[in-house]
């Protein structure tokens, strides 16, 4: 598992408040599937909240680089019928912010997600030892 990066996923009636691990840990396979981008994915059935969350740690650290996040992923259920969100954890307020949406892409088609958050980024930077952290999600909810 790498050491600058945590990812876990899950199906969840309700959407977490906090930035706490999800139920699912990617396992050493997952991981590879996500950095080599070669159209292998990481599946997550789901009944309500199609839920995908990584940690990433700043490699320059500190708290002031500018937030990209960018996900690549395909779903079964059409974002042009149920949209699909990106959003960042906002460490100063406790809260989920929502950085970018697709609502057009259709089902089963890879896409890829993009967002950004330039103001206040120290507000979404966690330090643990020296280190920064970034916490960001996709989720989805089920529409059928």
């Amino acid at each position: 598992m790498p050491i600058d990066a945590d990812y876990t996923r899950e199906d969840n009636k309700l959407l977490p408040a906090n930035d706490d691990n999800l139920s699912t840990a990617f396992t050493g396979h997952e991981y590879d599937a996500v950095k080599l981008d070669d159209g292998t994915y990481v599946g997550q059935k789901f009944n309500f909240h199609m839920l995908f969350e990584w940690k990433d740690m700043n490699p320059n650290s500190n708290n002031t680089d500018k937030i990209k996040p960018s996900c690549k992923i395909k779903s079964s259920l059409a974002p042009s019928i149920s949209a699909m969100y990106l959003q960042v954890y906002n460490q100063t307020t406790s809260t989920w912010v929502t950085i970018a949406t697709n609502n057009i892409a259709d089902a089963n088609v890879e896409f890829t997600i993009n967002g950004s958050q330039f103001a206040e980024v120290d507000n979404f930077y966690k330090e643990d030892n020296g280190d920064y952290w970034v916490s960001c999600r996709v989720y989805q909810e089920a529409i059928y």
